[in-house]
């Protein structure tokens, strides 16, 4: 449909625009040998990308083609979100609220808090097929990429979206909040989440019922009026009396629960979005991941040490903030500094001038560029250099365990494994 409707359509105004230079002879993916029947690519690619220090998350790399018309598509669903019921579970933009309610469940028990294992990857094309109306599957099938490239060839995904999708992570939230409703819906009705009856019972007036029971924010303990609830991904923060229903209908959808981090019932405890509270104390640890060996100059040092650093800048611990600050600097003087929340690796600082850092001015680019220490991933083996990542990865993913001796360690074919500390140049920040 991309490339019937924009461009051969739009783009080159339906054969209509020559005069203007836009004959849909020159839009992309366009030919007028009739034997060649080539379209803009609708198969991903697999990557890798690092998950923490020590190990790496798949995700799918997009054709550009898909990316542009995805992030249309996506202003448009949280444009549709604010107006609808979904509004009252999903901000996309805002994760303190789950974070709000996972405090409030971990002194009233009233919110349970669920975690996923590996949700983009359970979540079914079928599924997504079955859940949402046609005029919304007209254009998320149609920038959908629903073939991967692999060392092993090209496969057919099952999934609706890999991560690396810009619709992967809005779909999981309409979809697990629809599970939050649906699970309401068993529970005021009194029917079970496996009953054949409940499509009798589902007209606009009851998803209506439910709505107000959510959204008039009225905490009670009739059992007519439901807590708040919040979707942020795999994340969710529901009712305490729904809690079994929901697990019930996320396992007939074929999701995996991690109970490991999922905290109901009379626990005390509870976490969400990276949120930590124990009976309505915020125990959320800094943390500094490293080994006791991990030389100051390492990269998992410095990543460690940059993200402590920041922690303690966000939560107002100031002295804590500058001893690191200084930590770092003395191993690493080049770090620069950057805006906080700004998603750019550096210590946080209001007014980040790096004065103290290196200059120049790019020709080719024309702008200034400071030079900087980042962090690029560093493969265990010299040995495996040269193989395809995929195959690295599945190496790597059965000696995690090992346990190196000194010579092996002082062999040029091994490092520390995770990150190594690189020189780049980048925009400036002034």
């Amino acid at each position: 449909m991309i490339d019937r409707f924009i461009y051969h359509g739009h783009i080159g105004f339906y054969g209509y625009g020559r005069d203007k230079g836009l004959d849909p002879v020159t839009a992309p993916c366009y030919d007028w040998n009739e034997n060649d029947r080539r379209v803009s690519s609708r198969t991903a690619r697999l990557m890798f990308v690092p998950k923490d220090l020590k190990t790496s998350r798949s995700i799918c790399m997009e054709p550009n083609v898909l990316q542009y018309h995805q992030q249309g598509i996506l202003a448009n669903a949280m444009s549709l979100i604010g107006k609808s019921l979904f509004s009252g579970f999903i901000q996309l933009e805002n994760q303190s609220e789950n974070r709000s309610l996972a405090r409030k469940g971990s002194f009233s028990s009233l919110i349970d808090t669920i975690d996923l294992s590996s949700a983009s990857d359970c979540l079914s094309y079928d599924l997504v097929k079955k859940v949402f109306p046609p005029s919304w599957q007209i254009v998320m099938r149609a920038t959908r990429s629903d073939k991967c490239y692999t060392p092993n060839g090209v496969h057919t995904l099952l999934k609706f979206a890999p991560m690396g999708s810009a619709l992967c992570f809005p779909t999981q939230c309409i979809v697990f909040s629809a599970c939050v409703v649906y699970a309401a819906c068993l529970y005021t009705y009194g029917l079970s989440p496996c009953t054949q009856s409940f499509d009798e019972w589902l007209e606009c007036h009851c998803v209506d019922v439910i709505k107000s029971f959510y959204l008039d924010n009225v905490y009670t303990i009739d059992h007519s009026i439901y807590n708040r609830s919040r979707v942020y991904g795999d994340d969710i923060c529901c009712d305490s009396r729904i809690t079994s229903n929901i697990y019930s209908i996320l396992d007939r959808l074929g999701f995996i629960v991690n109970h490991d981090k999922s905290f109901t019932g009379s626990q005390s405890f509870r976490e969400s979005c990276g949120g930590f509270y124990l009976d309505g104390a915020d125990v959320t640890p800094l943390y500094f991941r490293i080994k006791d060996s991990s030389s100051p100059k390492s990269g998992e040092f410095l990543a460690s040490a940059i993200s402590l650093c920041n922690s303690a800048y966000l939560r107002g611990y100031f002295n804590t903030y500058r001893y690191l600050r200084d930590v770092v600097l003395s191993y690493h003087h080049n770090v620069c500094y950057v805006q906080p929340l700004s998603g750019s690796f550096g210590i946080y600082c209001d007014s980040p001038h790096n004065k103290h850092l290196v200059k120049r001015f790019n020709q080719q680019y024309q702008r200034w560029e400071m030079q900087t220490v980042s962090l690029s991933y560093a493969r265990r083996s010299a040995f495996f250099q040269d193989a395809d990542l995929y195959e690295y990865m599945r190496w790597r993913g059965t000696h995690n365990s090992d346990v190196l001796d000194a010579e092996q360690s002082a062999h040029s074919g091994y490092d520390r494994a995770g990150a190594r500390v690189v020189r780049r140049w980048m925009p400036t920040t002034e």
